[in-house]
């Protein structure tokens, strides 16, 4: 049994005074400080892995590239090497296009998105995979607000986000598994919480879903969770064959 711990960090917190389904905000000084913080001890946590290589996985929104260079400059400072890698699919869940909102408070704006994550996270907690964010159509008279707010064909869905941040946690346990490295992952709140639930399911060899164990909803901007894969050849395995069924669930 081979065992590798994982390291997952909340980017730090942004500008959220923008809103449309994409935004690509940059840190706030309260974001930038915050980062400093968590740099500094990552660089007490990563002591014990003397010799290890350090691999940094980023977001390639702003905020998580930003809170990821951050982190560096901190190793740096305690001569800790590492290795920066800014991959696109650990973005947040796409949210899709928001229109008609141009006569809308930002207030009124956070309500909307806030009911859309909520029919969201009730369908994928529910187990369903293929419901896209912002779909109201389906709902009847219940989102009828909601109606018109997210263009068609909508948001992502579970299925495709799990499978683009699933194959990310693949790719580098490959690289744990075989090069020694020790795997630091910058994201956001969404992708972490899948992140868990993979490790989750695999440490206990469960099928992979949506479990109550792995929600992040107080999740704190630059928290440092600190993950174990118990067996890294066995979760590389199942998550192997999670993801080709996810792949040939797209058809």
């Amino acid at each position: 049994m081979s065992e590798r711990e994982v390291y997952l960090v909340r980017h730090g917190h942004d500008d959220h005074s923008y809103i449309d389904g994409d935004y690509n905000t940059s840190l706030t000084i309260r974001g930038v400080e915050a980062a400093r913080h968590m740099g500094a001890r990552m660089a007490v946590l990563l002591s014990d892995h003397d010799n290890s290589a350090i691999d940094i996985h980023t977001s390639s929104k702003k905020r998580s590239v930003e809170t990821a260079e951050i982190l560096g400059e901190e190793l740096g400072k305690n001569r800790i090497e590492y290795a920066l890698h800014v991959d696109e699919r650990l973005k947040e869940l796409y949210q899709g296009k928001i229109i008609n909102i141009d006569k809308l408070s930002h207030q009124e704006k956070a309500l909307l998105l806030q009911m859309a994550w909520e029919a969201f996270d009730e369908r994928r907690v529910g187990g369903d995979l293929n419901y896209h964010f912002g779909d109201f159509q389906p709902e009847g008279l219940v989102h009828e607000d909601l109606r018109a707010f997210i263009e068609h064909p909508y948001g992502e869905s579970q299925g495709e986000f799990s499978y683009r941040v699933g194959s990310v946690l693949y790719d580098t346990l490959l690289d744990a598994r075989d090069e020694g490295s020790v795997p630091i992952i910058v994201t956001h709140r969404g992708g972490i919480r899948e992140i868990r639930n993979i490790v989750y399911a695999t440490n206990n060899d469960m099928p992979m879903g949506q479990y109550q164990e792995c929600e992040m909803s107080g999740l704190k901007y630059c928290e440092i969770v600190r993950e174990s894969v118990h067996d890294v050849s066995f979760s590389i395995c199942a998550l192997n064959n999670y993801l080709k069924t996810l792949k040939d669930s797209e058809g």
